[in-house]
């Protein structure tokens, strides 16, 4: 993500995914319908594509 300095996916915690999402809330004011979506894409990324657990369970809406 370049977001994360363009660290691959597969390097970062749970916790950088997280506040990647609330950054597009807060700083992209997009709306929670969006967040969503993005954070479908990513929980695809990291469980089919990475096999990895992102924990993404627990994220909030924070989008408008």
């Amino acid at each position: 993500m370049d977001f994360h300095g363009k660290t691959h996916p597969k390097d970062l915690a749970a916790q950088d995914a997280e506040t990647f999402l609330t950054h597009l809330a807060v700083a992209g004011k997009i709306f929670a319908s969006t967040q969503n979506q993005v954070k479908s894409a990513l929980l695809f990324l990291y469980r089919e594509v990475l096999e990895k657990n992102p924990w993404l369970d627990n994220v909030n809406q924070v989008g408008y």
